[in-house]
């Protein structure tokens, strides 16, 4: 790590005081071995090799207008105790109920790494032990996605928005639309949440009952590769 600096002279072995604060390298001879010299003076990976245990070298945005290489953790062993590796690659703490969040939505989606069910509702569990409801709303999702049970769905959807509609004050002072964004804020596909919203508006729950809005939001789900809208239709 770079070490703190208001001179010149506080840097060793020829690093130089940057203008915020830390010291920075001028070769490559400077930074450890698998590292190198980046424009900005700091000492960035070239291979794995030039990172921890653990953690491999990619390419990232620096800034507006620079790319360049970090070492990046690659599992939730690497970043040690009570941490978990998030999707952008940094170890954060394992203890935040939305970085586990993120992390069910990763393995529920595949946004970065492959659909894994079962990892995704061990991280949602999780979330959701520390008081994040979203995350008993993906569980809830994953449930019916294998049992097909409506009744058992509505059901729990139902005592999912009514922590959320206490949670929020949303049941007086904030508009249908504006509700629905928040339930739907972080579902991870335009498809699911098509779906989502016409099951909720068919069953009117958390909004007004709209059974013709309802199957027009299932249409436009079953464009897509929803199987669940296209059962549903058949079922309406």
């Amino acid at each position: 790590d770079p070490v703190a600096c208001m001179h010149n002279s506080d840097c060793k072995d020829g690093l130089v005081c940057l203008a915020d604060g830390k010291c920075g390298c001028t070769t490559n001879e400077q930074c450890p071995s698998g590292n190198m010299c980046s424009y900005n003076l700091s000492c960035e990976c070239i291979s794995d090799s030039g990172c921890n245990p653990g953690f491999i070298c990619v390419e990232k945005n620096i800034d507006s207008f620079h790319k360049g290489m970090v070492c990046a953790c690659s599992s939730d062993e690497a970043c040690g105790e009570n941490k978990i590796c998030n999707m952008g690659g940094a170890c954060v703490d394992g203890n935040d109920m939305n970085e586990l969040y993120s992390r069910g939505l990763d393995y529920h989606y595949g946004y970065v790494h492959a659909v894994d069910k079962k990892k995704a509702v061990e991280y949602y569990q999780k979330s959701e032990k520390l008081g994040n409801v979203l995350a008993t709303l993906q569980l809830a999702l994953i449930d019916y996605e294998k049992t097909r049970n409506a009744k058992k769905w509505n059901d729990k959807v139902k005592r999912i928005l009514e922590k959320l509609d206490a949670a929020e004050n949303a049941s007086k002072e904030t508009s249908d639309d504006s509700f629905m964004s928040l339930v739907m804020s972080l579902m991870g596909n335009e498809d699911h949440i098509n779906y989502l919203k016409a099951m909720l508006t068919i069953n009117g729950i958390g909004v007004k009952k709209d059974v013709n809005k309802g199957i027009e939001l299932l249409t436009k789900a079953s464009n897509g590769y929803s199987v669940f809208a296209k059962a549903e239709l058949i079922n309406i």
